[in-house]
């Protein structure tokens, strides 16, 4: 049972090293699970310690913008937006502690930049009209929002209303 599980492990964290923007979090999932045999820790330790170099050198590899999204990872272009256009359908579960960390990110000139963009969904009206969703970045909005920001960095998402259907179901409203 050892030399497989050992081999499960080891399998789980060399794809987690293989995915350098996840790699951290999968990382400790695994090392919890191998608390409770330090052998099997051991053995995976040694594994870790060897492919280290490996997800250091594709950490190396990251764009600027180290802060990717399934949605945006794609898109180059960051617009300022002015936060009245968004909308914001669901209420947001906030950590206050997050919230004021960024503020003072935003507050100091040289770390701003540091802020990723939010992703916003970008859905044109039947009879064209412009439509700004934003689900994410929560606490990046809350943050500009305390802070009396205007305008807000974000990427902008082509999506059409079926798309839109897909976040809000039967709530959908009918876009002009």
């Amino acid at each position: 049972m050892k030399g497989y599980m050992f081999h499960l492990y080891t399998s789980i964290l060399t794809q987690a090293l293989r995915c350098y923007k996840y790699s951290i979090r999968k990382i400790y999932v695994v090392m919890n699970k191998l608390v409770y045999d330090s052998s099997l820790l051991l053995l995976c330790l040694r594994v870790f310690s060897r492919t280290t170099a490996t997800s250091a050198a594709m950490a190396n590899k990251k764009t600027e913008d180290t802060s990717t999204s399934i949605h945006s990872g794609h898109i180059q272009d960051v617009h300022t937006m002015p936060m009245k256009y968004l909308i914001r359908p669901f209420p947001s579960e906030l950590d206050q502690n997050k919230v004021k960390s960024l503020m003072e990110t935003l507050e100091d000139k040289e770390l701003e930049s540091s802020v990723p963009p939010i992703d916003v969904l970008w859905i044109k009206g039947r009879e064209g009209g412009d439509y700004f969703y934003s689900f994410g970045g929560c606490h990046r909005y809350e943050a500009h929002k305390v802070l009396s920001r205007e305008n807000i960095k974000v990427k902008l998402v082509r999506g059409n209303q079926e798309m839109l259907r897909t976040y809000l179901g039967a709530s959908t409203p009918n876009l002009k």
